[in-house]
């Protein structure tokens, strides 16, 4: 009897679940690590997304500007009255909102980065803040939205102090001279250099594209 009770399996040791703990502990370190990842592929698409729409915006804000430059140079060439499709001395557009000024033209935007809500005040301004104004008096003109989903609109300032001929007296126009039969200077008080002057223009595109993306491109000209 003694040897058979001598020979029993002994008893198993109670089970302290270590390796359960420890199991438990690098799933959740795996889990997390997861969606850390999950999260950051997210937010590279995300970004990589918003860059490629801006560039989008970028690439519209193209189109704008050949369809003023367009605009442009169809109203220099033009014998209509007023000239089509703008009056680029602005003359005919003395009893506008904004004397000298239609839809898409401004022709005494020398200074555009200052605007006047009203006759008694000048106020600083953004791009932004400026082509706010400026719409709202409906200044700016706006192409069909192309297949991007982008709209381009755009708003042309003659580099002008004031409307009426560049040539007249007292007008303070960017100007440059292109080419005559022969040379001079232009120094103060000297007479006009040989050639036919040309008025700098600046024109600013604006897009809307999705996601609330906005883009701004400009361009200086002259004709």
């Amino acid at each position: 009897m003694l040897n058979r009770a001598q020979r029993r399996p002994p008893l198993p040791r109670r089970q302290r679940g270590v390796i359960l703990m420890i199991a438990l502990i690098v799933l959740v370190v795996m889990t997390l690590a997861a969606l850390a990842l999950l999260r950051s592929v997210d937010t590279a698409t995300l970004v990589a997304g918003n860059v490629a729409f801006q560039q989008s915006a970028a690439m519209s804000g193209d189109a704008g500007i050949e369809a003023a430059v367009a605009d442009l140079v169809a109203s220099s060439t033009s014998t209509a009255s007023p000239t089509a499709p703008y009056d680029l001395d602005g003359t005919s557009y003395a009893g506008n909102a904004v004397p000298g000024a239609t839809a898409g033209y401004l022709a005494n935007g020398l200074n555009p980065q200052y605007y006047a809500p009203d006759s008694a005040s000048v106020s600083p301004a953004t791009w932004t803040a400026l082509w706010t104004y400026l719409s709202g008096l409906g200044l700016t003109k706006t192409l069909p939205a192309d297949s991007a989903g982008n709209t381009v609109s755009y708003v042309i300032h003659r580099l002008c102090t004031t409307t009426g001929s560049p040539t007249s007296a007292g007008m303070s126009c960017v100007t440059s001279v292109s080419g005559g039969a022969s040379s001079s200077s232009k120094g103060a008080g000297s007479v006009s250099l040989f050639g036919s002057t040309q008025v700098y223009y600046r024109i600013t595109a604006r897009t809307q594209g999705p996601r609330g993306t906005v883009s701004f491109v400009q361009a200086v000209v002259a004709m």
